[in-house]
């Protein structure tokens, strides 16, 4: 059992390291659709191939030297290693607010932040759709402006624009499969997200 002060600092990635490190490594695999080779785990994570090394408590790109996995990307993949269902998708697209106790948790404070990507992208739409194919994704039928990309193997976001006009400003919906929190827990999702939207910028 962990004494108080060492409570006190184990986070929710140093659980996920541990959770893992006990974890039977095929059974990993087969649940998150990453791959296995025998001394770390593959999986992509917005289109890049991301090498998980639970023995040595390390994420890195296997093709960028100066990757760096902050505290939001180690929780989410971590979590989504450790959490991840083999079940197919739902085929229903629902904001943040529709998933499980989605509702109280992105009320207020843990808010999918949709503003970057429209500051960034509200009046070059097209550019926006080109980076999500560029990145593995593809157009979907929502409207005419919508994408989907595979942030994670099994959690697929769609991404719907509403382009702006004279009176108004371009709206941009961030969705999940509602599946997504058979995969990760809400934080780990907010974290996500708020990577998603950093990777996108």
């Amino acid at each position: 059992m962990l004494k108080k002060e060492q409570e006190a600092s184990f986070s929710g990635v140093d659980k996920g390291w541990l959770d893992l490190g006990a974890s039977v490594s095929e059974d990993v695999a087969l649940r998150s659709k990453a791959q296995w080779d025998g001394e770390k785990y593959l999986v992509r994570f917005m289109g890049e191939n991301l090498a998980v090394d639970a023995k040595n408590k390390k994420i890195y790109s296997a093709s960028n030297a100066a990757f760096k996995a902050g505290f939001n990307l180690q929780l989410c993949v971590l979590s989504y290693l450790n959490n991840a269902k083999d079940i197919c998708l739902s085929g229903e697209w629902v904001s943040a607010k529709g998933l499980r106790g989605g509702d109280a948790f992105f009320a207020i404070t843990h808010t999918i932040p949709a503003e970057p990507l429209i500051d960034l992208y509200g009046s070059k739409i097209g550019v926006f759709l080109e980076k999500i194919t560029a990145l593995g994704g593809e157009k979907i039928g929502l409207n005419e402006n919508s994408a989907m990309l595979n942030v994670l193997p099994r959690i697929p976001v769609a991404f719907v624009w509403w382009p702006g006009d004279a009176e108004f400003g371009a709206e941009l919906n961030i969705l999940f499969d509602k599946t997504a929190d058979e995969h990760l827990p809400l934080d780990a999702l907010w974290a996500m997200s708020l990577e998603t939207v950093k990777y996108l910028k």
